[in-house]
């Protein structure tokens, strides 16, 4: 029973491998389009901001989707009055089932999701 576990692992790991090459190009896409909406959401920030009073950050995240395996996305984070607010844009090709974008708000008690 072992060697059946062990080979599928070994089968599972070879499926996400070829979906991530295969996803690349989209991935690649998605990834640069998150960037430039990030870059248009600082200089808007620092536009009404100009005290500085929020601050950010920027991280990659990894992610992982079916379909297009994992993968890092930028994400960006807003401190300001004791709140967080984390942007991470998933779903870089939606799938009829997943309508949910990757926009969350915590503050340690509550978090939101954006439904497309």
């Amino acid at each position: 029973m072992s060697a059946t576990f062990k080979e599928f692992l070994r089968e599972q790991a070879a499926k996400e491998a070829a979906q991530a090459t295969k996803a690349k190009d989209v991935v690649d896409e998605w990834r640069t389009a998150v960037e430039k909406l990030f870059r248009q959401m600082r200089a808007w920030l620092a536009e009404s901001d100009p005290d500085g009073v929020i601050e950010i950050k920027e991280q990659q995240q990894e992610v992982r989707e079916p379909g297009l395996g994992r993968y890092h996305v930028p994400r960006l984070d807003l401190h300001a009055f004791g709140t967080w607010i984390g942007i991470i844009l998933r779903r870089a090709r939606p799938s009829p089932r997943h309508g949910r974008r990757g926009l969350r708000r915590r503050n340690g008690r509550s978090a939101a999701s954006i439904y497309r």
